[in-house]
């Protein structure tokens, strides 16, 4: 057996570290920072560079997917500007 065909059929350990992010067939393509939204917009695929294997699918973001993300974001802006900064730490 070839080098490179042996190379193609290894993981690499990618199936678990996919798993161990959270990484599913079908991922949204949008965050706050610290909480993913539902998105509603096309689906592309993301490849490994490794052995050319299909990672993963990312639904795109739409504009109104933004638009929530920048109401959300303003929000938590309101909140956090009132907090004291010695209570931060």
């Amino acid at each position: 057996m070839s080098t490179a065909s042996t190379l193609v059929e290894k993981d690499f350990g990618i199936t678990a570290a996919l798993e161990r992010l959270g990484i599913k067939e079908i991922n949204n393509g949008a965050s706050t920072g610290t909480k993913w939204l539902p998105t509603n917009g096309d689906i592309i695929e993301s490849y490994s560079p490794a052995d050319g294997k299909l990672i993963g699918k990312i639904k795109q973001a739409t504009a109104a997917d933004y638009e929530q993300i920048i109401t959300l974001s303003q929000a938590a802006f309101e909140k956090w500007k009132t907090i004291k900064s010695f209570s931060i730490w």
